[in-house]
């Protein structure tokens, strides 16, 4: 019990921490060496939690480094990091039971500011592939898994420490959408340069680059205050009913405000709650 009371001490002092590489791994062998352990001893529970500090480590450190790659404008590169925190969060929320109030490990604290610092980017319009899987096996036992011949795991459940997933070998692609709400956020669609066939980042930074200035740390805390404004048709004359809906749905606007009394624009007010390094910038027009 000690080693997991040393590994949580670790987790519930983040706002502090600073950990090179070096010490990460070793935090790392730290949690794979208990979970060994418990598994050894046929102690599920134990083996359970390690795997919940095992994830919580990881969703810290993507965390703490997509502030870093904001902060160095490498935001394509946060982005991704900030899916990868959503989708850890997911399978974290099913098995441990984190305490909303004191947030010990700052769990809800990144749950909310991961979906702030989304709401900031400019991304709107992703790819999603439809697929048909044609040959998938368990992450557990590494069986076939078939319509009529399953192994006993159950995607999502914990087996000694492992998460049990279905890993996908083969599939047939059949086509691929454009969404604005996709199952993985990391699928964004660049424009390609016509003279290099080169896909470009033409978008525009702005918000999420003046965020990440007035912030001195990852975990100085910020809002959103969102507000519908209402505008008139009137104003977008110059709209056309194919092109993209003021409103920012990234829809025609023939099939989405134009047929309504009005159109209806989603604003984001930001507050900086936590010492800003400039302090008092206001931002807006956050769809």
């Amino acid at each position: 019990m000690d080693g997991f009371n040393r590994v949580d001490e670790i987790l519930r002092d983040v706002l502090a921490r600073s950990l090179a590489k070096a010490n990460r791994d070793q935090v790392y062998r730290n949690i794979s060496e208990l979970k060994r352990g418990a598994v050894a001893r046929g102690d599920q529970e134990m083996a359970r939690r390690a795997w919940c500090f095992e994830t919580t480590f990881a969703v810290q450190n993507l965390y703490i480094d997509a502030f870093s790659d904001l902060k160095n404008a490498d935001y394509q590169a946060a982005w991704n990091k900030y899916a990868q925190i959503e989708s850890l969060l997911s399978s974290l929320a099913r098995h441990f039971r984190w305490d909303i109030l004191s947030d010990p490990h700052k769990l809800g604290f990144m749950r909310q500011h991961t979906k702030h610092f989304q709401a900031l980017f400019p991304y709107r319009l992703f790819t999603s592939p439809a697929i048909l899987v044609l040959e998938k096996r368990c992450s557990i036992c590494g069986a076939h898994v078939r319509l009529r011949k399953w192994c006993g795991h159950e995607p999502g459940e914990l087996y000694n420490g492992e998460l049990c997933s279905h890993e996908v070998l083969k599939v047939d692609i059949l086509e691929v959408s454009f969404v604005t709400k996709p199952v993985w956020k990391g699928n964004i669609v660049f424009p390609v340069d016509p003279d290099t066939g080169e896909t470009r980042d033409s978008y525009d930074y702005t918000q999420v680059k003046s965020v990440a200035e007035e912030l001195w740390t990852p975990w100085d805390p910020w809002n959103i205050e969102w507000s519908t404004e209402v505008h008139a048709h009137s104003e977008f004359t110059g709209v056309s009913v194919q092109d993209f809906c003021p409103c920012g749905s990234m829809r025609a606007y023939g099939d989405c405000c134009r047929n309504k009394p009005s159109v209806e624009i989603r604003r984001g007010h930001i507050v900086l709650t936590g010492p800003p390094t400039r302090g008092g910038a206001k931002f807006h027009d956050i769809e």
